[in-house]
Formats: C-alpha cells, structure tokens, sequence
C-alpha cells in the first residue's frame, strides 16, 4: 500500500518543510500520502515525483480530482483548488514525510545500512544472526524478506520505496526491536528512499561496474552508492572493504569513525582461513592485538571477479 496513517493529528507539512528551500501555502496537517495519483483518496498529500518512465507532476489534476488536500511538487502547476508545496526535491520530502507519518521510527532504532555490489543480503542475514547471538532484539530487511522479531514476510516485490520503508521500521519499533538491518540497492540510493532516516552505521561489501544500463556510466554509479554516507549520524561508524580498491577510495572522503576489514590488504579486522570445505570454513579472525578461531557452516569464500 502507498498510504500511510499518521501519527496522531497529522504531521505539519510547514513544519516538516520548515528548512528546506520552497513555497508552502498556510499550514496543512497531513494525515496520508502517495506518489501514485491512481492510489489518492480523500485527503492524502500527493507528492508529485519525476520518474525514468513518467511525471508525477503530468497527473496533479487528476490527484487533486480525487481528493488530494495538497500537492508537493517541483514546480508550479496549473492546479488552482489545491494548495501546493513547492520544493527542491519532492522524492526527499516524500521520504522525510513518510517517515514523519509513522512517526520516525528510526530515532527509535539502531539503523544499520548495507550496500555494495555483491554480498548485501549475505552480509545482512549474517549481521542478524551476530545481534541474535549476542541477545539483542534485531530486525532485518532485505532481498530474502522481511523480519521484526515477530512476523516473517516474503521480499518486497521490486524496489523498496518510501513508505515500505516507513512501515517496516514502525513494525520493528513496535515489535520491540532494538536494531533494524537493511539492505539497500544503488536504484532505491538513487530515488533517495532513505530520506528521513539517520543510520548508525554502514557496511559497503564493495563498488564494482554494475548497473550501467541504469546509472549512465561507472563513475555515477559508484557515485549513487557513495550516497549511503550522507545518511549517517555524525558519530556514526562506516564499515569498508580494504581489499575493494574503490571503497578505499571513499577513505580519505570520510570525515568520521571507519572501521576497515579485508582477507588480503592491510585492514583493521582480517581473517586468515585454516580450512575451507564445499559446507564449511574455519579461520583465525583478528582485530587489533586480539585473535579467535571461527568455525563457520557456510563454505567457500564468497569472490566475483571484476571483468577488467
């Protein structure tokens, strides 16, 4: 569903755009939105979003034919019945609104992001079973599915969008968890899906050459990923792939705590493997002066190559 209740009476949109650059009408309390103008019922925001495919903003009177009580866009259009929000960047507000209407369920949460080329969701679900080891209460959402401690679902058909992401966090608060782990995709880094969410932390497994037919060329697809960054809490760790020449780069760009991690380059956390089967692998995991012995029911050594 693209509608989201609000919290109690509604989120100000003045408020809520209080910062940002644009022309809002007298205050509205939003209760509801959408993205989509055949999803509108009476009283939702509209938010008018620019797509590869369509306009959002093509179909303003249409949404505000079906009872819209406002219209976020990018521009001024030729609706006169509805007030609208004219803002920089519809799909952040959609984002940060969203997430407002369920109320910010992130600042509840400890936020952990994953991305990288290859790895993400091996890396998620190996995170969620480390939380649950150590008693913590986690829920994860990525390509396998969805989990907040309590109910399991299938994976989000398609891209993740604003306000899955909003639910799925609200479920997860209100499940009692006290970390949420998720997966995020170049495409969803690029339709800015994550605004309105602060992480705590963020792993990049690795930058490759993907994607092309999406992003334009490699230099904005690793571009789109570096975008992750921009969502951390100032304090906040960013967890890298010494071994990946790409997310080495990113280093020197990083104005906070990094942790880094890598089997061959030198890195803060390395592992030395003692013996690898077709079902398992045992290694000597080490950090700092400290080493211990891993036996892990998960075999070989998770490696694509880059073509060159």
């Amino acid at each position: 569903m693209e509608q989201l209740p609000s919290v109690r009476h509604g989120v100000s949109l003045r408020q809520l755009l209080a910062s940002a650059p644009g022309v809002c009408p007298p205050d509205i309390r939003a209760t509801s939105c959408t993205s989509d103008w055949r999803k509108v019922r009476p009283g939702d925001v509209f938010v008018a979003i620019t797509g590869s495919d369509e306009d959002g903003h093509d179909y303003a009177t249409q949404a505000a034919s079906r009872g819209a009580v406002a219209i976020i866009c990018e521009r001024q259009l030729p609706v006169f019945n509805v007030p609208q929000c004219v803002v920089a960047d519809s799909r952040v507000v959609y984002g940060e609104l969203c997430q407002a209407l369920v109320g910010n369920p992130a600042r509840q949460l400890k936020v952990i992001g994953v991305t990288g080329t290859h790895g993400k969701s091996t890396v998620a679900r190996l995170l969620t079973a480390i939380f649950q080891a150590a008693d913590l209460s986690v829920g994860t959402l990525d390509s396998f599915g969805y989990w907040d401690g309590l109910d399991d679902r299938a994976p989000v058909d398609g891209t993740l969008s604003p306000p899955v992401l909003a639910r799925s966090l609200a479920e997860m608060a209100a499940a009692g968890a006290t970390h949420a782990i998720v997966e995020f995709s170049s495409v969803e880094l690029a339709q800015q899906v994550l605004a309105g969410v602060s992480l705590d932390a963020v792993c990049v497994t690795n930058i490759g050459k993907h994607h092309l037919d999406l992003h334009g060329s490699v230099e904005n697809y690793r571009e789109v990923k570096r975008r992750i960054f921009n969502y951390l809490d100032p304090d906040a760790v960013a967890v890298l792939n010494a071994d990946d020449v790409e997310s080495v780069k990113i280093l020197d760009e990083l104005m906070r705590p990094v942790l880094t991690y890598g089997l061959q380059k030198p890195s803060e956390i390395t592992a030395q493997v003692v013996e690898q089967y077709i079902n398992e692998q045992t290694f000597v995991l080490s950090a700092g002066d400290e080493s211990v012995g891993v036996r892990l029911s998960q075999g070989g050594r998770f490696d694509r190559e880059e073509p060159p």
